[in-house]
């Protein structure tokens, strides 16, 4: 499922232990003039019932360009991407407008659960400034 709005896109998404090794694209448009893209991304169960083990999903990020950057460590703050400062992992080069995706990488799905997820993006244009 996907809705947007002005500068957020939304997408959810269900994965089971099939989907273990694929990755789940998900598009949006960024106009000019953008200034950092945030990213929010949560997924439930973290661990599989009656394991130790947890389940593994990564996010691929590709600009216009190709690749962008990996953010393998998921975590509740969220991540940015911009020219200055982005999230570890993530190169900080001016964002380009165009056709982004998002890649939800499920490298690791453990049965017996159904792991959902939300990803939202939310886009900005107001300056950055290092603090």
């Amino acid at each position: 499922m996907t809705t947007d709005t002005a500068k957020q896109f939304h997408f959810t998404g269900s994965l089971t232990k099939d989907d273990s090794k694929t990755y789940h694209p998900h598009t949006f448009e960024v106009p000019a003039g953008t200034t950092n893209i945030h990213v929010d991304f949560a997924f439930t169960p973290f661990y599989a019932t009656g394991r130790i083990h947890r389940n593994q999903i990564d996010l691929s990020f590709n600009d216009p360009d190709g690749i962008r950057g990996v953010w393998n460590r998921v975590k509740a703050e969220g991540a940015d991407i911009n020219g200055i400062y982005s999230t570890p992992g993530i190169g900080s080069w001016p964002i380009q407008p165009g056709t982004w995706t998002v890649f939800v990488a499920a490298h690791r799905i453990l049965p017996p659960d159904t792991v959902t997820y939300e990803l939202t993006i939310s886009l900005s244009d107001e300056p950055l400034t290092i603090t």
